[in-house]
């Protein structure tokens, strides 16, 4: 009698390990399960763009408006990446949208969960090369997304951009979106683990002033009779604006010597106009001067999207140039001089990059014998 129970035992453990463990559908994690241990991570996550994307009252704004496509929540509030494959771009999930993208979203395979690295004491189950390469960005980030009615192109190319700039050759995604930084991966769960060198999860973009300003560059100067401005993409892996209803304006205020204004002036860069600032360009912007002018008030703005009110811009740069000083004795480091210098590395770059590949839309390579 022991016998066959014994056997009936063995029969019953072999079938449940045969049967396959239930998707995101079935069962519906959520994000706070990761919270227990990985408390800090939590934090950052949940006070970046990623865990707002659902939540935005401008998302949710627009989403209403455009009669709430489910094309934007595949992006917004998607299924686990690696169970609806990455060339297939994201699938929308019906649970828990409020998550956004959440660690479930990028980490969660069914049981399984997927890390950079695996750890003897961690919870990550498999370690996918994905989590340190754009890949792991471009279901969402490389497809193509007419999210504002006034706007034609892509929604979120970034991947796109970054394939053909100089950093694809030196810097990911994650080099400047997820810094690394020194903290503890699972605080709560092992409280005497040390800390180590980690990626933020932060997720630093268009909603962060300091990190947009770190990318712009800008110089003005006077040579005779002209106003040179200077206006350079020093540090973004892709074009700027990076998506459709971000723009950036260029203001320049011409005073005279009583400090009223005589001219205004304004450069306005974005898709629409189709000048959007490539990785690594530098643009020259030239303005004819006239006797009387003393001063010109710059300033180099960010607006976020299309309906946001003037007065919360991004301020980038702001500066009050004499026009009358050192008109005489040029200084040294002259935009013409910055340019020449900026084209010569921009050839050595080129030339250590070589030919640029082709890719599709969702930055892959295309095979020439396709």
């Amino acid at each position: 009698m022991n016998f066959f129970l014994r056997l009936l035992f063995v029969t019953v453990v072999l079938i449940s390990c045969l049967q396959p463990e239930p998707l995101y559908s079935a069962r519906r994690r959520t994000a706070n399960e990761c919270r227990v241990c990985h408390t800090e991570i939590y934090s950052e996550w949940q006070a970046s763009a990623h865990g707002k994307s659902w939540s935005d009252p401008l998302f949710q704004q627009r989403f209403k408006e455009m009669g709430r496509p489910d094309k934007c929540v595949s992006c917004h509030a998607s299924k686990p990446i690696n169970e609806s494959s990455f060339s297939c771009g994201p699938v929308a999930r019906k649970h828990n949208r409020h998550e956004g993208v959440s660690c479930i979203t990028c980490h969660s395979q069914g049981h399984i969960v997927h890390g950079a690295g695996t750890n003897a004491k961690g919870a990550h189950s498999c370690t996918n090369k994905s989590f340190k390469t754009p890949e792991l960005c471009a279901p969402c980030h490389s497809s193509s997304c007419l999210c504002f009615n006034d706007q034609r192109g892509g929604h979120a190319r970034q991947l796109g951009d970054w394939v053909k700039s100089p950093y694809r050759t030196r810097a990911s995604c994650q080099t400047c979106h997820m810094p690394a930084r020194v903290g503890q991966t699972a605080n709560l769960r092992h409280p005497s683990m040390s800390n180590k060198t980690i990626a933020a999860h932060s997720f630093p973009g268009s909603k962060d002033i300091d990190f947009i300003r770190r990318s712009i560059g800008f110089r003005i100067e006077r040579q005779g009779t002209e106003l040179l401005l200077s206006l350079v993409n020093e540090f973004a892996g892709h074009s700027l604006p990076a998506s459709e209803g971000r723009t950036i304006f260029v203001r320049l205020v011409f005073l005279d010597e009583h400090n009223l204004e005589i001219q205004h002036r304004c450069e306005t860069i974005d898709s629409k106009h189709c000048n959007r600032l490539r990785s690594g360009e530098s643009r020259v912007y030239n303005y004819p001067l006239y006797d009387g002018w003393r001063r010109v008030k710059v300033s180099v703005l960010f607006r976020h999207h299309c309906g946001q009110p003037e007065k919360d811009w991004y301020l980038l740069h702001h500066r009050l140039f004499d026009l009358q000083m050192n008109y005489d004795v040029p200084p040294t480091g002259t935009v013409a001089d910055v340019l020449r210098q900026q084209q010569k590395e921009r050839k050595q770059r080129e030339q250590y990059i070589g030919k640029p590949v082709k890719v599709d839309e969702w930055g892959r390579k295309i095979k020439d014998n396709q």
